[in-house]
């Protein structure tokens, strides 16, 4: 009998969840106009640009894709990568949208500056309304 000692995974902050919290730790720093600018411009990046970078590089791939098993192959990729991929870009611009929106629109209204932990509260309640929405 010995005395065994409980390893906890370390989770990697990479994810696009870190960035929707980046966004909102910018936007408690800026004004209401930056918060504003920093939502609009996330959500263009997010749910606009980088998801038809990806489908240009899967509509590449698969073109690549020679052989009889080639057009098989080259729609499951795409089924893949828009699940795994182009999803959650479109949810995390949702998501970085609605938070920067909302911390604007607090900051407008009350003129107060907004927490770190009140940001983190308002992060994760952003991201469950863009998954309720998507």
């Amino acid at each position: 009998m010995g005395y065994h000692r409980r390893r906890h995974k370390r989770t990697s902050r990479n994810g696009l969840g870190s960035v929707i919290g980046d966004f909102g730790a910018f936007a408690g720093r800026v004004g209401p106009a930056g918060a504003l600018t920093a939502g609009i411009l996330g959500f263009a990046v997010l749910y606009l640009i980088l998801p038809q970078i990806i489908a240009m590089v899967i509509e590449a791939s698969k073109s690549a894709m020679t052989g009889p098993s080639g057009p098989a192959m080259g729609k499951f990729v795409e089924q893949i990568l828009s699940r795994r991929f182009i999803q959650a870009c479109e949810w995390a611009g949702l998501a970085v949208l609605i938070l920067c929106t909302a911390m604007a629109l607090w900051k407008a209204v009350s003129g107060r500056a907004i927490s770190s932990s009140q940001t983190n509260r308002a992060s994760a309640l952003s991201r469950l309304v863009s998954r309720l929405l998507d």
